[in-house]
């Protein structure tokens, strides 16, 4: 049986483009038919009728206040202005999952929620449901619980979803020479799974950051340390990407090498089980959520230049 696979996107999003969007590799953004509307609501309507401080972004209408500061919001019954978007797989394949982890690059990140499973029809016979997904405790954390994401409506664009799939092409012709970049697209997309206010997302920002540029140290060398490693070639980095003023505008410290130095102590600290103060050793860190934004956007960037010159990066491991 050739089934259907519709996978929710769970950002709270308007497309700017003409819908449906075919990709070369398969999938399809569109609306959700009314088989699939019907099991997503249903899912919704069941997790937000069970669960405390829920909210369900693609059927509100949200106006910014008078005085611009913050925004309301009222729920309307009318599908004219509901905000579901899927990306499809109507050949029963795996391409929105190869495309998924492409998506995650984007900046913002896209995700994916709820994914219907229908019967693909065959234009004479009415398409049934065949199954869905659960709700992960990530997606849930993110985009559903509360109301923070209100006024957050992201406009995603023809272009947006194009990039995305030309990321997922980088991923997908990588050479087993460079495994280690394919290897650290897959840390980027487990990630997503860890609790934003998690410790342990520092430890795997660093990681992905490793596998790209270290090597295991050579112990008869002196200063091959991981540490050393990761302060010389990512000062390297910084400047080969331009991202110098991520550093400066994040952090009150004077050169890109204290600041590395204190985020792999706040790493190794994390990791250790050691206390950790933003009032004494790590003050010029200031808080955790600060170096876990800063250490996504920048591991982000590090990742994406790796897919365009993986040959570099395979060469900075070896020094």
């Amino acid at each position: 049986m050739i089934y259907r696979s519709a996978h929710l996107i769970a950002n709270n999003i308007i497309f700017d483009g003409i819908l449906p969007l075919n990709l070369s590799s398969g999938v399809t953004l569109r609306r959700p038919n009314e088989i699939e509307l019907c099991t997503i609501r249903s899912l919704l309507q069941t997790m937000s009728g069970n669960t405390y401080s829920c909210w369900i972004p693609y059927e509100a209408l949200i106006t910014q206040k008078e005085d611009s500061n913050g925004f309301t919001y009222i729920y309307t019954d009318n599908p004219a202005n509901w905000h579901y978007y899927v990306l499809s797989d109507d050949n029963g394949g795996s391409h929105v999952h190869d495309l998924e982890q492409a998506l995650l690059l984007l900046e913002p990140s896209i995700d994916l929620s709820v994914r219907v499973i229908s019967d693909a029809g065959d234009g004479s016979q009415a398409i049934h449901p065949l199954g869905h997904s659960g709700f992960m405790p990530h997606i849930f954390e993110r985009y559903y619980y509360g109301v923070s994401e209100v006024g957050n409506r992201l406009v995603l664009t023809t272009a947006d979803i194009l990039l995305a799939e030309n990321i997922r092409g980088q991923i997908a012709s990588l050479s087993t020479n460079y495994e280690f970049v394919k290897t650290s697209a897959q840390i980027w997309q487990e990630m997503r799974r860890i609790s934003q206010s998690s410790r342990l997302q520092v430890i795997g920002f660093f990681s992905i950051i490793e596998c790209l540029i270290t090597h295991s140290p050579r112990l008869a060398e002196s200063l091959d340390s991981i540490s050393h490693q990761l302060c010389g070639k990512l000062r390297l980095m910084t400047n080969r990407m331009g991202r110098n003023d991520l550093l400066s505008t994040t952090f009150n410290l004077t050169t890109d090498t204290k600041v590395w130095k204190k985020l792999y102590s706040y790493r190794s600290s994390i990791a250790h089980g050691n206390t950790v103060s933003f009032k004494g050793e790590f003050a010029a860190l200031k808080s955790h959520k600060i170096v876990v934004d800063f250490l996504s956007a920048f591991t982000r960037s590090l990742l994406l230049y790796a897919l365009n010159e993986p040959q570099l990066f395979s060469d900075l491991k070896d020094c």
